[in-house]
Formats: C-alpha cells, sequence, structure tokens
C-alpha cells in the first residue's frame, strides 16, 4: 500500500517551553505508514508576538500559522481542518509529553486499518503529582481511567480526550461543524457523538500514551473541572438521549476503583467529593453561556 500522507498541527494558547519538547518528539517519531508528515504549529491568539525562534530553530521542517484573532480550541480546530492536505489529521494539545517514538504510528493505526474509522483518541497518563490538589485530581481520573480499561467495550466516550485525536479526511471533511461553536464545547465529545451520527467508528488507540499535567492550584481546579462538566448540558441539548446512554457508568466496576483510590488517597478523594457541589454549580452555569475561548490553565504546562 503506498504511503499516505498525514498532518500533524499543535494547537497552542500562549504556549510554554514545552511546546519545544514536543516539536522535537514529533521530528523524532517513527512513521511506517506515513511519509514524514506535515507539522502545524497553529499559535491562537497570537498578536503582538513573532515566535521567530519557532521558524528560525526549526526552518521548514514545520510551518508556524500565527493567528492575530482569538479563535479558541473550537475555532482552531475548525480552521486546521478545513486548510489541511493530508489524508489524516492528527490535533495535538500544547501542554502533553510525548515519550514513545511510534506514538504517532500507534494513534493512526486504526485509520489504516479500517477506512470505516473516522475518529480516535490516544490513552493519557498523569505525571507525578506536585501537590495536595493535583494529587487528589489525579486519584479521580484514576478511578475513571481504571474504569473504561476494564469495560468491555473501550470504544466509548470515557475513551475520548482531546489532548491527541485523529481524523480521517473522509470524517473531518464532512459536515460536522455547527455555526455557534459554543455547541461544541470542549470538541472531543461533540465530535465523537457527531462520529457516531455520521456513521463512522470510533477508536481508542490504547497503546498510544502521552503525559500530561493536571492543574495544582484550587481556582484553576475549579474552573477547570466546572468547564469540563458543562460538557454534559451541552451534549445533552445537542444529541438527546444517547448521551444519557453513553455515559452511564457500569455501576459496581466504578464503584470498586473509586474505592481503590480512598484506600490510596482518603483525603484526596474527601477533597473532590466536597467540592462536587461547587463544580457542578459552575458547570450549570458555564453551560448556560459557554464561551469557547481558549481558559489558560497556566499550572499544566508547568515543569515537564
Amino acid at each position: 500500500m503506498d504511503k499516505i500522507k498525514t498532518t500533524i498541527a499543535v494547537l497552542a494558547y500562549r504556549p510554554g517551553d514545552n511546546l519545544y519538547k514536543i516539536i522535537d518528539s514529533l521530528l523524532f517519531q517513527r512513521y511506517d505508514f506515513t511519509n514524514s508528515p506535515e507539522i502545524i504549529i497553529h499559535i491562537d491568539n497570537a498578536k503582538g508576538e513573532s515566535f521567530s525562534e519557532l521558524q528560525s530553530r526549526y526552518g521548514d521542517k514545520i510551518n508556524v500559522i500565527l493567528s492575530k484573532e482569538r479563535r479558541g480550541f473550537s475555532g482552531s480546530v475548525v480552521f486546521i481542518s478545513k486548510n489541511f492536505d493530508g489524508d489524516i489529521l492528527v490535533l495535538l494539545n500544547d501542554d502533553i509529553y510525548i515519550k514513545d517514538d511510534l506514538f504517532i504510528h500507534k494513534l493512526i493505526k486504526p485509520i489504516i486499518r479500517d477506512s470505516g474509522v473516522g475518529y480516535v483518541c490516544a490513552d493519557r497518563l498523569s505525571l507525578p503529582h506536585r501537590g495536595f490538589i493535583e494529587r487528589a485530581i489525579i486519584s479521580s481520573k484514576n478511578a475513571y481511567r481504571n474504569m473504561y480499561l476494564k469495560m468491555d467495550n473501550k470504544n466509548s466516550v470515557y475513551t475520548c480526550d482531546g489532548k491527541a485525536m485523529a481524523f480521517s479526511r473522509d470524517f473531518i471533511k464532512s459536515d460536522i461543524f455547527p455555526d455557534n461553536l459554543s455547541k461544541m464545547g470542549n470538541v472531543d465529545s461533540y465530535l465523537y457523538f457527531v462520529c457516531l451520527k455520521k456513521g463512522f467508528k470510533y477508536e481508542f488507540a490504547g497503546d498510544a500514551h502521552l503525559y500530561y499535567r493536571s492543574p495544582s492550584v484550587f481556582s484553576e481546579y475549579i474552573g477547570w473541572t466546572g468547564r469540563n462538566d458543562s460538557n454534559r448540558y451541552l451534549l445533552e441539548k445537542e444529541f438527546g438521549k444517547i448521551v444519557n446512554i453513553e455515559y452511564k457508568k457500569p455501576f459496581f466496576l466504578y464503584r470498586q476503583r473509586m474505592l481503590v483510590e480512598f484506600f490510596k488517597n482518603p483525603l484526596g478523594s474527601i477533597f473532590i467529593f466536597i467540592t462536587r457541589p461547587i463544580t457542578r454549580f459552575i458547570a450549570l452555569r458555564t453551560a448556560r453561556n459557554f464561551n469557547p475561548l481558549w481558559t489558560n490553565i497556566g499550572t499544566s504546562k508547568e515543569r515537564f
């Protein structure tokens, strides 16, 4: 089979030094299915900044797009999807860490193997915590991760995450984006339901591992969690009953994983439990008037 053309776009907003680490990791990837991919660095709201160091450091190995307007994550996804030439589009956040030189290979493999697959997400693992709040968040995330890894169907909305996404050209170039980008929420789950609705398959690339940081200060945790949780309410308005069906947890498995995390980190688990009313209130308020523009979580980009 002829090698296909892949476009990789890193979507950044107020990028830190980790952006260089991501680019370096992409340049050292091993590509078996595809020729050396086109690498795009899309920097949102880059007014007054030249980012000349990026171009001078990497030259024609990357294509830097400086958006003078603030598109937000959803707007950046739409822009790139309309302006790439590859057979497969890979979208990455700028606050992840990639260790595996076959990461992209593993991420796009489901699309290569099955032309019916339109959307793929990577597995994500937390980096070591830096304090109480981040450790509490990691405990909560681990409960969900250990739940969905033990589910019979891993190709579910629970494995869908926007930190690293791959799309077939047929899917991402179809009519999938709403006129009002606020309806998309955090984008990843929205595209999951559109994928199902359009008759494409979603697949979880469980062997494609990325690493990330969670917020480590209270204000960022509250805002980040409330924004993420608002997604569910937005999706219910847009897609109806299927959202509740897809989000239904296997009761005993979920309780079991929560109990395991409680014994590992009882204080952190209690913290997550007692702050739930706050984050739920913020989620409801956010869903009423969702702002598609990026919310900068500074501590998620620190000390990779």
